[in-house]
């Protein structure tokens, strides 16, 4: 619940700015102030972010893992999704590599009926 309840107020402040850019259009306030506005909702959003990340460090220290235990494993995350991408990364080239002989193959294909 107290989760909903953040992401809605975020989403409130953000639709506040945006109305609120909309009403300096009307008004004709200066582009400064259009700019100020982005950036307090902008800066209310990033406020909450990191009151989401200190409650997951928290929660990680209810737990008995240190911040290092955290970051080692965020670190080993890291790593083996990096890996994971790299091995996909090659099939994809191969699969890339495989279609385009069959083009090739399909191309050359009409030439020789016609001979």
């Amino acid at each position: 619940m107290k989760r909903t309840a953040q992401v809605s107020f975020v989403s409130a402040v953000l639709i506040f700015a945006v109305l609120s850019i909309s009403g300096c259009q009307e008004q004709g306030l200066t582009d400064q102030a259009k700019q100020t506005r982005l950036l307090n909702a902008e800066n209310i959003r990033l406020q909450h972010e990191l009151e989401k990340c200190q409650e997951q460090i928290e929660q990680q220290k209810v737990s008995g893992k240190s911040i290092d235990d955290v970051v080692t494993m965020m670190f080993e995350a890291n790593t083996q999704a990096n890996k994971q991408m790299i091995e996909e990364n090659k099939n994809l080239r191969a699969q890339v590599e495989a279609l385009k002989q069959n083009i090739e193959e399909l191309q050359n294909q009409p030439e020789q009926s016609k001979e």
